[in-house]
Order: structure tokens, then sequence, then C-alpha cells
């Protein structure tokens, strides 16, 4: 396995951990993933910058519901650290799922820890799930 191999699979590895950390409505793991001095850049154009504003941001997220997000497909960029993630994410709330979202992240690790985050969504709103 060459070196570049064994870098793609740790970026993986580490945007599949972020997809967790999201999924298990966790604000503090989805922080600490972040570098100190990170820019997350929301799907409503807003620029958070620093831990403690990406937290701030995430529970405001996860204050949607239940957050379950599932991987559609990935593009690495090893060189420097990239990863181009689409994903599928379901909203639940006490009865089941309410929402659905697709979307794109644009992900820039450096030394185990995210620099940069920015999402796209396919829509402005959530398609809407029937009972």
């Amino acid at each position: 396995m060459t070196q570049a191999h064994t870098e793609k699979a740790t970026l993986l590895e580490h945007t599949g951990a972020l997809a967790e950390a999201y999924s298990a409505n966790d604000p503090q793991a989805v922080a600490s993933m972040f570098a100190e001095n990170a820019v997350f850049e929301d799907s409503d154009g807003r620029s958070h910058v620093g831990r403690d504003s990406i937290l701030s941001a995430t529970r405001e997220i996860m204050s949607m519901g239940k957050l379950g997000f599932a991987a559609k497909d990935a593009v690495v960029e090893e060189a420097v650290g990239k990863v181009v993630t689409h994903w599928q994410l379901t909203i639940s709330g006490p009865a089941g799922p309410v929402a659905s979202l697709e979307g794109v992240d644009v992900l820039h690790w450096a030394d185990g820890l995210l620099v940069y985050k920015s999402t796209f969504l396919k829509t402005d709103e959530p398609k809407q799930i029937s009972a």
C-alpha cells in the first residue's frame, strides 16, 4: 500500500467520524474535530469562525431533531487534505423521520482536524416525510 493510499483512507476515516458525531447528536464531539481557528460556512452562507462559534452553530443544527447522516459518495484530493462528500440527512422527531435533506460538504483536514467546512444543500427546503 502506498503512503498516498493510506492518507486517503485516513481522510475518509476522519470524514466518517465527523458524520458519526453529527448522527450521535453530540455537538461537543463535532466541535472537537475542528481546529481552534477553523471556519465553518453553513448552508445559509453564514461563516462561523473558531471552535466556540462552530459549537454554537452545531447546537443550532442539532436543535432541528435527531440527525442521521448517510454517505452517498466522496471524492478525496490527498495532496491538500480535501474531501468532498455527498450525503443524505434524515431528521427525526419523537414519532420518527420528519424531513430529508441532500447535500455536499467540502472539508479541508490538516493534522487530523478540520480547518474548513462548507455545506451546500440541493434544495432550499427539506423534503417533508409523510407518516
